[in-house]
């Protein structure tokens, strides 16, 4: 972020943030809380300086949570099952 994102980084400036090496191939996702602390202001800086941003909403039951706080929440893709394997294919 240059000069012209300063109201951006300050909407993040308190953010508990946790070490991404120990959460690879993870995302982040505000929680309702976080929300409201820091998702917002994010939002309204962005619409101020004109920078492109975009708001993804997504179902717990989808993701397997790596890490949570009170704010944000780390999530990574569930790990889908080869239906050979989940049936029991023998070889010949």
């Amino acid at each position: 972020m240059g000069i012209s994102y300063a109201g951006v980084a300050e909407a993040w400036a308190d953010i508990n943030a946790p070490r991404r090496a120990l959460y690879k191939n993870c995302r982040f996702y505000f929680t309702e809380e976080g929300w409201k602390r820091y998702g917002r202001p994010t939002v309204a800086a962005c619409q101020q300086t004109g920078q492109q941003y975009r708001v993804i909403r997504i179902k717990e039951r989808s993701v397997e949570v790596m890490y949570r706080d009170e704010c944000q929440v780390a999530v990574r893709a569930r790990k889908k099952v080869a239906q050979s394997c989940a049936r029991g294919v023998q070889s010949l």
